[in-house]
């Protein structure tokens, strides 16, 4: 579900612990324990408070988009007993519209130092004026 928030290439990604449990059918605890199972075994980074609001940012390692738009990781496609894709085929229809711009006003933060939501205000304030 997470590769449902994030860009193509795997990185990006802040849905909450709620709405993953809701997109999954998972109960919000058990979709804390599955996140810390990914990330220690490297299936997944998570930056801590390091998304919109103090969201946790994920990143899926490895992910790159194959010529028949599936999400691939470098270890390959992982399929159930029946051969079946894990790979959800349709995007979440929860991400936000404008979530390019808010990508943008993190990866400035990180690099300048200043505050996601100022940079946001900023902006607003200059496409507006």
């Amino acid at each position: 579900m997470i590769g449902n928030h994030a860009r193509s290439d795997g990185t990006g990604a802040w849905p909450s612990i709620h709405t993953l449990a809701k997109e999954s059918r998972l109960s919000d605890r058990t979709v804390q324990r599955c996140i810390a199972v990914l990330a220690k075994s490297g299936e997944l980074r998570v930056s801590k408070s390091a998304g919109p609001y103090g969201a946790n940012l994920y990143a899926i390692p490895g992910v790159k988009l194959s010529p028949g738009g599936v999400k691939l990781s470098e270890r390959g496609c992982q399929t159930d007993a029946l051969g079946v894709s894990q790979v959800s085929p349709n995007p979440s229809l929860t991400v936000p519209k404008d979530k390019e711009r808010i990508l943008w006003a993190i990866q400035e933060s990180q690099r300048t130092g200043i505050d996601a939501d100022t940079l946001l205000a900023q902006k607003k304030d200059l496409t507006m004026g």
